[in-house]
């Protein structure tokens, strides 16, 4: 028994489809809190608590969070990946590593593993966490179920590129056990999301780098096209004058 003390982790992540389009599509499975939400297992269903934490986005390998929320030292998790989508060797006891602000680079170097490949980059969760034990039989292991409600705004030298609402749902516990419910979890989850192309699979520091990624990229788009729009002289000028006669237009009318 001693071996398996390592058990498993395994998450999903979705951007939640809005109540009044959960209601056209009568999702089936789910408890429905006092609050609106659609939760996957009634054990959910009790009262929240809320938390921030900040990460610093790297890559689907290693995670990096704040100790104290935004500034100092960061808490250096390194992923144990399985061959499962969205799973890794979960350790309870295991020490965090620690390194100062400015000494990362260093200490992913000695790990062997690149950079901050977006220095300034940043991506802080404000979450709403339920969490109940689950058993799949009678007699069996318990399960450790987590549903948070995360609002992620990631940030590049401190301003906000991008905010966005997730639900993220992990199960903790015994391997077997984890990969026969994840695809329960997931049949009742997939429905919840808004497109398919909302709904995730993978570990959290993959969840982290990607709404980093998809968020900055959105970002330098934006500034390509503004800057294109500004480039010609007089054009710039040009949209005012036609929003001033869209809105003139009407008067005649009435």
């Amino acid at each position: 028994a001693a071996v398996d003390t390592m058990a498993i982790e395994y998450r999903l992540f979705y951007r939640p489809a809005p109540a009044e389009e959960l209601k056209k599509r009568k999702v089936k499975g789910c408890t429905v809190s006092s609050d609106g939400e659609y939760l996957c297992h009634t054990g959910l269903n009790s009262t929240p608590s809320h938390s921030t934490e900040t990460f610093v986005p790297h890559s689907s390998a290693v995670s990096l969070r704040y100790e104290n929320n935004a500034s100092g030292q960061l808490d250096m998790h390194i992923v144990v990946p399985t061959d499962d989508r969205g799973m890794e060797k979960y350790e309870k006891n295991v020490k965090p590593i620690l390194c100062l602000d400015e000494d990362i680079d260093t200490s992913l170097e000695s790990a062997k593993f690149s950079k901050i490949p977006r220095p300034g980059a940043t991506v802080k969760l404000s979450n709403t966490l339920r969490k109940t034990k689950v058993r799949l039989e009678d007699k069996g292991k318990k399960l450790t179920l987590e549903w948070t409600k995360m609002l992620v705004s990631v940030a590049d030298a401190g301003v906000v590129a991008g905010e966005s609402q997730w639900v993220c749902v992990s199960i903790r516990g015994d391997k077997n056990d984890v990969k026969r419910y994840s695809s329960e979890i997931r049949d009742l989850c997939k429905p919840l999301a808004r497109a398919e192309a909302d709904f995730m699979e993978c570990v959290f520091a993959e969840f982290i780098a990607t709404v980093a990624d998809q968020a900055l990229a959105g970002v330098q788009k934006k500034a390509k096209k503004d800057k294109a729009k500004k480039t010609p002289g007089t054009l710039a000028k040009e949209p005012k004058t036609k929003t001033k006669s869209k809105a003139s237009t009407p008067a005649p009318a009435a």
